[in-house]
C-alpha cells in the first residue's frame, strides 16, 4: 500500500549579532551561555550528510506479509477416468496443467482392452469369410443371369415372329374399337338427355335447400354476432381484473358454443390464475382436443404441468407450441429452463441460443450468455 505523508523539514534558525558594537578593552563578566531547546545548531561537518528539501507529499510503499495458501478451483477441476482396467506406463500431464480436447494424457496397458480387440479381430475375420461366400453366390447368381439372357435373347425371336401375326387381328381390333366409340358417342348423348331432366327435376329441391341453408347462416350469424359481444364483455372483465365476472361469462359462451376456442383456453387461464389447476388443464385439453395446434393452449398447459413439477409432460406441450410456432422466444425459453432441470445441458444450450437469436434484446439475453459460458 500507498500513503501520503509529509516529509520533515530541517529548519536551521540563525540570529544576527547585536547592534552593538562591543568595546574591546572593556572585558565583560563571564556569563553561562543560555539555549533553546527548539534551536538546533549544525556544524558544516553534518551539514554536508544533510539533504534539504521543501514541505511536500510523496508516495511510500510499504510491504505487508499476509499469510496465505493457494488452492485449484474445485468447479474448474475435472478428474479423468478410463474405461478398461490395466496398468499406466506412461503419463504426460501433471497435477494442475491445462489439457485440451483430444490431448493424449496417458498410455495404459490393458489385458481387457487386448482381449477386446482380438474379438474384434476375430469378428473381422468372420466378416471376411462371409464376404468370399457372398462372391461366390454372386458369381454364380452371374451365370444363372448370363442363362437366362439366353433363354430372353430366344424368346424375343418368337415375338418377332408372332408380331407378323397380330398385324391382321390389330386391324380387326381397330374396326370394332371404331364401332365402339360410336356406340359410346350414343349412350353419352342418351346420357346428357337424362342429366338434363334430373338437373330440371332437381332445381325445385335445390331452391328449397337453399333457403333452408339461408335461415340456418342467418341463426348461425346471430349466435355468433351475440357471442362475439359476450366475449368481448368477457374480455373486458379479465383485463379489468373481474376474473369471476369473465368465468361466468366464458361459461355462459361454452354453454351456447362447447367448442368456441378462446373462450376455452381463456377460461382455462382465468381458472389456473385462481389456482383451479384440475379444471384449467381439463378446459385446455378440451381446447387442444378441438384443435392440437392452439399454441396458446399448449403453451398454458406447459406451464401448468411445470408447475406441477410434470416435467416431462411440460416439454411434450412446450415442444408442439415451437412445432406449430418456431420463432416462440418464450417457449424456448421455458423448455430451455426444464432441459436444464432435468440434467440435459445439450438440448437446453440448442434452446437458449435460439432464445437469444428470437429476442436479442430480452432483459435476460446478458443473463443466458452467462449460463451458457457455464454449462
Amino acid at each position: 500500500m500507498s500513503y501520503l505523508r509529509a516529509v520533515p523539514l530541517l529548519l536551521l534558525l540563525l540570529f544576527p549579532a547585536a547592534c552593538q558594537k562591543p568595546d574591546p578593552a572593556a572585558k565583560a563578566p563571564a556569563a553561562k551561555e543560555s539555549r533553546d531547546p527548539n534551536v538546533v545548531k549544525v556544524s558544516s561537518e553534518m551539514m554536508a550528510g544533510i539533504k534539504v528539501a521543501p514541505v511536500g507529499k510523496a508516495k511510500i510503499s510499504e510491504p505487508f506479509r499476509i499469510a496465505s495458501q493457494i488452492t485449484l478451483d474445485q468447479d474448474l477441476v475435472a478428474r479423468i477416468g478410463v474405461l478398461v482396467t490395466g496398468r499406466i506406463s506412461d503419463i504426460r500431464v501433471k497435477v494442475g496443467q491445462r489439457v485440451e480436447r483430444g490431448q493424449l494424457l496417458a498410455t495404459i496397458n490393458s489385458t481387457e482392452l487386448a482381449a477386446a480387440q482380438r474379438a474384434r479381430m476375430a469378428e473381422t475375420t468372420a466378416k471376411t469369410v462371409r464376404l468370399e461366400a457372398l462372391a461366390a453366390h454372386q458369381a454364380e447368381a452371374s451365370r444363372v443371369i448370363e442363362a437366362q439372357e439366353a433363354i430372353a435373347g430366344r424368346l424375343a425371336r418368337e415375338i418377332a415372329a408372332l408380331s407378323a401375326l397380330i398385324d391382321p387381328a390389330e386391324a380387326r381390333v381397330a374396326e370394332l374399337e371404331a364401332q365402339q366409340r360410336q356406340l359410346e358417342t350414343t349412350e353419352r348423348n342418351l346420357r346428357e338427355q337424362l342429366r338434363h331432366a334430373q338437373m330440371r327435376q332437381s332445381q325445385a329441391d335445390l331452391a328449397l335447400q337453399r333457403a333452408h341453408d339461408e335461415l340456418s347462416h342467418l341463426r348461425t350469424e346471430i349466435e355468433k354476432d351475440l357471442g362475439l359481444v359476450e366475449l368481448t364483455k368477457a374480455l373486458d372483465d379479465e383485463e379489468a381484473g373481474r376474473l369471476s365476472e369473465a368465468r361466468e361469462k366464458y361459461e355462459k359462451i361454452l354453454a351456447a358454443a362447447p367448442d368456441h376456442m378462446e373462450a376455452l383456453v381463456n377460461l382455462g387461464n382465468i381458472l389456473y390464475l385462481s389456482g383451479h389447476e384440475t379444471a384449467a388443464a381439463s378446459r385446455y385439453l378440451q381446447a387442444l382436443g378441438i384443435n392440437p395446434d392452439n399454441v396458446e393452449a399448449n403453451y398454458n398447459l406447459a406451464n401448468l404441468m411445470e408447475g406441477q413439477g410434470e416435467l416431462d409432460a411440460a416439454i411434450l406441450f412446450y415442444q408442439k407450441a415451437i412445432e406449430v410456432d418456431p420463432e416462440f422466444a418464450d417457449a424456448h425459453f421455458n423448455l430451455a429452463m426444464v432441459l436444464e432441470t432435468l440434467g440435459n445441458a445439450g438440448r437446453a444450450r440448442e434452446h437458449w441460443r435460439r432464445y437469444l437469436e428470437l429476442d436479442p434484446e430480452s432483459k435476460w439475453a446478458e443473463i443466458i450468455k452467462r449460463r451458457l459460458e457455464e454449462i
